[in-house]
């Protein structure tokens, strides 16, 4: 494993290569990917090595790369994080650990590759996690204690990762714009101020209670959870207008900013907090399409036996998700190597089928992942599941019969090719559905509330 800065995966050319690195499929591969991602500047050649810094591995899957991939699989841990201090006081630090179900296990980590201690594999982090990590492991700053806790609980709740009472029970938050809506009746055309963030009579409740606007607003979020809520500058002394004013300024409020993404659906953006230019999280929550509204019409390019045994993997799971809707499922295809092991979520009357897909062969190993899966995600939503395997190339008789016990709906590479071309499934619905993934655990596990949410509904009517 490397560093920090990125791996170093050799060099960038196939004629460059010392003779005996090209004596496995991945090298090949590996090769071949190195120099279009030396063209795109995604990796950096020197005079030994090339080298793809951690910071490029987003784009290098956005562009259909798999080099991060080819020695390594998506990691199957779960983090929990607990905290030492309180926000109030100065001394307020993080610490991280790593899971398998309910087992702790010692890892160690180089950027985004880890090992387990006595295990010779390693896992590759998805971008969350990394993100997550790379920010309890900066050195501490009493200064940003509140930035960096708004960052963590955001960074965990995407994931669902395990927190501690402290972590769950309080939220910091940023928020990202001031609005103003007009008082239902006022005659004047008075104006009242409102935040994205917070539900708007929780937000008015607390603004009005209090006689000066401060830097930091607390308000309950639920019975349990506080928020508080973190003004820059420019809001600040906007609020603080508005509360001079009574209601009646005439002055507007700043102007929205410019958002960047940090990683899944946590954004971040630059503002003045007491004259000093800060990076604050911002929370990009909005309800995305789910694959299950994708039409699998079949009237462009069938997806034929070829095609499938050469697919990348993200495509491969997003045509699993396709297959699952033409049975009429409404499907959830869940964040590329965030999703607890599922790779689809699918509801049909009622019903919730949690489905792994393995590009590769599989072994026992799959059904306990599953198992693990299954766990987790009955302690996000609580209700029976039905558990799916799907092996695109064989499956061994002893993997049979263990998922025959256990109760797992296993289709291995032949019966998946048969069900595919006899489905009205073509390219054009895989690309789609695969640009409609999930941007995190907390997100798929949301869109499956909101379709359960459905359900019931029609059930009640």
């Amino acid at each position: 494993m490397q560093g920090d800065a990125g791996p170093v995966v050799g060099l960038s050319r196939v004629a460059q290569l010392p003779e005996g690195r090209l004596d496995s499929p991945q090298a090949l591969q590996a090769a071949l990917q190195l120099s279009h991602l030396v063209e795109l500047g995604l990796a950096e050649e020197t005079a030994e090595f090339l080298r793809i810094p951690y910071t490029h591995f987003p784009a290098v899957f956005g562009h259909g790369f798999t080099i991060p991939l080819l020695w390594s699989d998506w990691s199957p841990f779960t983090l929990s994080i607990r905290t030492q201090g309180i926000l109030s006081e100065s001394g307020l630090r993080f610490s991280a650990s790593f899971r398998l179900g309910d087992m702790e296990v010692q890892v160690e980590r180089a950027g985004r590759y880890i090992r387990r201690a006595g295990h010779p594999e390693t896992w590759l982090l998805d971008e969350l996690s990394f993100a997550l990590l790379n920010r309890l492991e900066s050195p501490p700053n009493d200064d940003e204690r509140w930035i960096d806790f708004a960052f963590v609980k955001d960074y965990a709740s995407e994931l669902c990762a395990e927190m501690d009472f402290y972590l769950r029970n309080n939220a910091v938050i940023f928020p990202v714009a001031i609005r103003i809506a007009r008082v239902p009746g006022s005659i004047r055309g008075a104006v009242e101020p409102l935040v994205d963030e917070v539900p708007e009579e929780v937000f008015q409740r607390a603004f009005h209670a209090r006689s000066t606007i401060e830097r930091r607003l607390l308000v309950p979020l639920s019975a349990a959870v506080w928020g508080h809520l973190i003004f820059d500058d420019s809001q600040l002394e906007f609020l603080r207008t508005m509360k001079t004013d009574g209601g009646f300024t005439a002055t507007q409020p700043p102007p929205a900013p410019i958002i960047g993404i940090a990683a899944g659906r946590v954004g971040f953006r630059q503002t003045a907090i007491a004259s000093h230019l800060k990076t604050v999280p911002v929370r990009l929550r909005s309800q995305a399409s789910l694959p299950a509204d994708l039409p699998a019409h079949g009237n462009g390019h069938k997806v034929y036996d070829q095609e499938l045994q050469n697919m990348r993997r993200s495509r491969l799971e997003a045509l699993v998700a396709c297959l699952y809707a033409t049975r009429g499922f409404r499907v959830v295809l869940t964040a590329e190597g965030g999703g607890l092991g599922a790779t689809v979520v699918a509801v049909r009357d009622g019903d919730v089928w949690l489905v792994r897909v393995e590009a590769g062969p599989a072994g026992l190993e799959s059904l306990d992942a599953l198992v693990r899966m299954r766990a987790a995600y009955r302690r996000l939503a609580d209700r029976p599941y039905r558990l799916a395997l799907i092996v695109r190339t064989y499956c061994s008789r002893e993997l049979e019969r263990r998922a025959a016990a256990l109760k797992v709906e296993i289709t291995d590479g032949v019966h998946l090719i048969d069900e595919v071309e006899a489905r009205p499934i073509d390219s054009e619905d895989v690309l789609k559905a695969e640009g409609c993934r999930c941007r995190s655990m907390l997100h798929a596990v949301e869109c499956l509330q909101w379709l359960l949410a459905g359900y019931i509904a029609e059930e009640l009517e």
